[in-house]
């Protein structure tokens, strides 16, 4: 009991410390000793034996003082366990908030220093491919009104269409969309209507 005392006046008792040194207060054993001390007196008076007496109430006395303390212990320990769950509720609060600003912090440097540079990269990319895909679908329209085979998209190769569906819809140029941040200089995709680009990849298809 005074082990938890301690570390209460130290800082250091947790809430678990505090509901453990609850759960060891042991009322039983504390009633059980003051009955037994007032049978004792009791059965000294009707002794009339003086020196009994005066023994049996000062056992009295020291049971029912042992008791009283764990009355006042639990009390204290009660309110300091409302505090202690209180201040730990706050502070893994406090831990949720500092690592939610600590990763926003490095995932905003990183976009910064990377992000950048690698959306100004994509969207010259996604510019030169999509470029591609329109010369290729021109190409492919005219080779079809003469007979000839279509020639393979750009993008064939990396974004296969489900079974059934129609390839060019699924390609990167059509579909990726990267925002204009005029501040750093990054000019978004598409810098064209999306359905210009459905417009590109549907061209030369045959009518439903």
């Amino acid at each position: 009991m005074l082990a938890i005392f301690r570390k209460l006046t130290g800082g250091t008792a947790t809430a678990n410390d505090i509901k453990g040194a609850l759960a060891a207060l042991d009322f039983g054993a504390a009633d059980k000793a003051v009955t037994r001390a007032e049978a004792a007196r009791r059965a000294a008076i009707v002794a009339a034996d003086d020196a009994a007496i005066t023994r049996a109430e000062s056992a009295l006395t020291r049971a029912r003082l042992d008791l009283e303390r764990l009355q006042i212990a639990k009390g204290e320990l009660e309110a300091r366990l409302a505090d202690a769950i209180s201040s730990e509720a706050g502070a893994r609060l406090d831990r949720i908030a500092a690592d939610a600003e600590r990763q926003r912090d490095q995932a905003r440097e990183r976009l910064r220093k990377e992000g950048v540079d690698a959306m100004k990269r994509l969207c010259a990319v996604l510019s030169d491919v999509a470029a591609a895909a329109e010369v290729v679908a021109q190409a492919n329209a005219t080779l079809s009104a003469a007979g000839r085979p279509a020639i393979a998209s750009v993008e064939s190769e990396f974004t296969p269409a489900p079974q059934g569906q129609y390839e060019a819809l699924f390609h990167v140029a059509v579909n990726v969309r990267l925002p204009e941040i005029a501040a750093w200089g990054v000019a978004g995709w598409p810098q064209a209507p999306r359905d210009h680009w459905r417009e590109i990849a549907s061209a030369g298809l045959p009518d439903a």
